[in-house]
């Protein structure tokens, strides 16, 4: 149990570099194969950045985005996830029209990017392999 105690409080008093959504994106996300043609290390576009760091904003309550299809939208969404994740753990309700729909973008999505960006594997399974 002091072990446990020991290496809650060693990791809780590491301070992280405040980055915004877009900082965190370029140095930490990395695409996955399943997700992605263009997979390895994530670079936001020209365009992405303004709404990713609008997201990260706590003074901007809500962002609004009009884009075509197929623009990078997804993936916002989930750097922003990783990002609070990492940077600044908070409860997080990601909505989709359908249970189905739901299982399906966690499992292809979320769950790859998980697994391939080290930071958040290694947080989840942390976590995850923990008995509170």
């Amino acid at each position: 149990m002091i072990s446990l105690l020991k290496e809650v409080f060693s990791n809780a008093i590491f301070i992280k570099p405040t980055l915004t959504l877009s900082q965190w994106s370029n140095t930490y996300r990395v695409l996955s194969q399943e997700s992605s043609a263009l997979f390895g290390k994530f670079q936001a576009l020209s365009y992405q950045i303004e709404p990713m760091n609008a997201i990260s904003n706590p003074d901007i309550r809500e962002v609004v985005l009009m884009w075509g299809a197929q623009l990078g939208k997804s993936e916002i969404l989930n750097n922003t996830i990783g990002y609070y994740i990492h940077q600044n753990p908070s409860p997080i309700l990601f909505l989709l029209p359908s249970e189905d729909m739901a299982e399906d973008y966690s499992k292809r999505r979320l769950a790859p990017m998980f697994r391939d960006t080290p930071e958040l594997n290694q947080l989840i399974n942390y976590y995850q392999s923990r008995k509170f």
